[in-house]
C-alpha cells in the first residue's frame, strides 16, 4: 500500500502541467488588439525536466509557433542550455529571455492554465492572454 501511495503522489506532483491545452484568447499590441482564435500548448513535466513539445497562437494577423524546447529543473529554477531562464513550482512557471524583453507565465488555477506571453521592447509591445483548458492528460 505504501508503494502505491508513493507512486500516486509522485504522478500527481508532476502531472499538473503535462498534457495538451487549448483555448481562445486576447491580444494587445502597440498597433491593435483583438481576439485570438486559438492559443495552444502541449507540455510535459517530470521531476527533472519541463518540456514544451508544441504550441503557439493564432491571433488575427499575428501568429506564432513554439519550437520544441526542453528545460532542466534544478531545485525550483529552469535552465535552458545551462542558462537560468525562469522558475517553476507545482502550479506556476515563469520564463524570461532577452533581458526581460520576452516573458511567458503559466499558472494553474482550478484545473486551467492562465497563459500570458509578453514582448516589450521600447515602444513596441505584444501581450497575449488565455485561460486554457486541458484537451488530454
Amino acid at each position: 500500500m505504501k508503494i502505491f501511495l508513493t507512486i500516486l503522489f509522485s504522478i500527481s506532483t508532476v502531472a499538473g502541467f503535462t498534457g495538451k491545452w487549448s483555448a481562445t484568447g486576447f491580444y494587445e499590441s502597440d498597433r491593435n488588439s483583438g481576439k485570438c482564435q486559438e492559443v495552444f500548448l502541449q507540455l510535459k513535466k517530470t521531476n527533472s525536466r519541463f518540456m514544451i513539445l508544441d504550441g503557439g497562437y493564432i491571433c488575427a494577423d499575428i501568429q506564432a509557433s513554439y519550437p520544441p524546447s526542453s528545460f532542466d529543473i534544478v531545485d525550483s529554477e529552469l535552465f535552458y542550455r545551462n542558462q537560468r531562464v525562469g522558475t517553476i513550482t507545482k502550479d506556476k512557471i515563469e520564463i524570461s529571455y532577452l533581458d526581460g524583453v520576452y516573458k511567458l507565465s503559466l499558472n494553474i488555477l482550478d484545473g486551467e492554465i492562465l497563459f500570458t506571453e509578453s514582448w516589450k521592447d521600447e515602444e513596441d509591445f505584444l501581450t497575449i492572454e488565455s485561460k486554457m483548458k486541458t484537451l488530454e492528460l
